[in-house]
C-alpha cells in the first residue's frame, strides 16, 4: 500500500496497481522534469480516473496580487493537468503501465481532474472549479476527445471520499 504526503495531507493507503506516481515515474524525473509540471499522481477508483494535484493553499482574487496572481494560478494548475494527461498517454502507449491502472479501458471510465486544497473553506472553492472547467471546455481537443469532469475540494471532503489518511 502507499501514501503520499503532499501540502500538509496524506494521500493513501492505496494499492500499487491502481497508481501512478507521476512525480516519481522514471519518464517524468529523466525527460520532463525541467520542461514540463505534472500533478502528484493518477489512480483508479471506482470506474474514474483521477488526476490529483494537492495544494496548501490558493490565491484569493481580491487579496494581494488580486485578479493575475489568481490567472497565473489557474493556468499553472490547467497545464499541470493538460502535461499530466499527455504523459499518462505516452507511457501508456509507447510502454503500456504494467499495472491495473495501465489497462484501464478509457471508454469505461470518466476523467477527473481533481485539486484538492487544505483548509480551504467550501465556498472558496467554487470559482476555481468553475474557472478550471472554463479552460478546459475552451480547449476542444480536451472537451471533444476526453471530457473530464473537473473537482476543486478541500481536505476535509477528501477525507470523506476516502482520498487522505486519517488526521
Amino acid at each position: 500500500m502507499v501514501q503520499i504526503k503532499e501540502s500538509n495531507m496524506v494521500f493513501g493507503n492505496y494499492d500499487d496497481e491502481e497508481l501512478f506516481y507521476i512525480e516519481e515515474s522514471d519518464i517524468y524525473k529523466t525527460i520532463c522534469i525541467k520542461q514540463i509540471s505534472s500533478v502528484e499522481f493518477i489512480l483508479h477508483k471506482d470506474d474514474n480516473l483521477l488526476f490529483v494535484e494537492a495544494k496548501s493553499s490558493a490565491p484569493n482574487p481580491e487579496g494581494k496580487g488580486g485578479q493575475e496572481r489568481f490567472q497565473e494560478f489557474l493556468d499553472e494548475i490547467f497545464d499541470k493537468f493538460v502535461d499530466s494527461l499527455e504523459i499518462f498517454q505516452r507511457v501508456w502507449i509507447e510502454r503500456g503501465l504494467r499495472t491495473k491502472i495501465g489497462s484501464v479501458n478509457i471508454n469505461d471510465t470518466k476523467l477527473v481532474f481533481l485539486l484538492v486544497i487544505h483548509g480551504f473553506k467550501k465556498e472558496w472553492l467554487i470559482p476555481i472549479r468553475d474557472e478550471l472547467q472554463k479552460k478546459i471546455s475552451g480547449r476542444k481537443t480536451m472537451n471533444v476527445l476526453w471530457r473530464p469532469q473537473v473537482l476543486v475540494i478541500n481536505d476535509t471532503q477528501a477525507m470523506s471520499k476516502g482520498l487522505l489518511m486519517e488526521r
